[in-house]
């Protein structure tokens, strides 16, 4: 019986450490998101894009429409965003994270605030969508990592209308490795003691 058991918990032991530690995309609070990298567009001449996709360093941008910097639509007087000025419902991504980037956040200022966006986050743990509306701050991440978050309007009864994107923060965190458990030292004591204790019991038998 208890050598039974010793094989058992030294399979479960080998199956945690071969397993990685479970993570899915999150959405997060916008101020729970550090900033290491930020863009708010104000360097930006007001105008289309020089590309699309455009890169801004810490990730990308691209559009169905050549994206455009504008002064409209932005969620305060004098700011800056970005905005897409034809396809309203069309897939809006950001992908092309610098290599350790966790989070990602953005103010969103749609033109009225009953259109319903999906988000899709795709990490290195999955993909999974999110349902937002109204104006605000967003923030979405992937622990093991992001690869690209696309926003997609799914409108309202009425139609749908156009959104601005501004205030864009990226986390990055240090790339390392799954750390293991921080119960397993205990577990492999224990089955340790457990198979001293059978051996002992054999002995005295002899």
């Amino acid at each position: 019986m208890t050598l039974k058991f010793i094989s058992g918990a030294v399979i479960a032991v080998v199956s945690l450490v071969a397993a990685p530690v479970s993570a899915a995309p999150i959405q997060v609070d916008y101020g729970s998101i550090r900033a290491d990298s930020a863009e708010d567009f104000q360097g930006f001449p007001v105008g289309g894009l020089p590309s699309n996709p455009f890169d801004f360093g810490d990730f990308s941008y691209s559009s169905a429409m050549l994206p455009r910097v504008t002064t409209s639509l932005c969620g305060s007087p004098g700011d800056v965003c970005l905005i897409d000025g034809f396809n309203i419902r069309a897939p809006r991504t950001f992908s092309a994270f610098t290599p350790g980037a966790t989070f990602f956040g953005f103010e969103l200022s749609p033109l009225f605030d009953r259109n319903v966006f999906t988000v899709e986050v795709t990490g290195l743990s999955g993909v999974a969508s999110f349902d937002i509306s109204g104006s605000g701050f967003f923030g979405f991440g992937d622990l093991a990592g992001l690869v690209s978050l696309s926003i997609v309007n799914n409108g309202f009864a009425g139609g749908a209308s156009n959104y601005a994107l501004d205030e864009l923060i990226v986390q990055l965190d240090p790339v390392s490795d799954i750390p293991l458990p921080a119960a397993l030292p205990l577990f492999l004591a224990g089955i340790a003691g457990v198979g001293g204790a059978a051996r002992r019991r054999r002995k005295l038998k002899v």
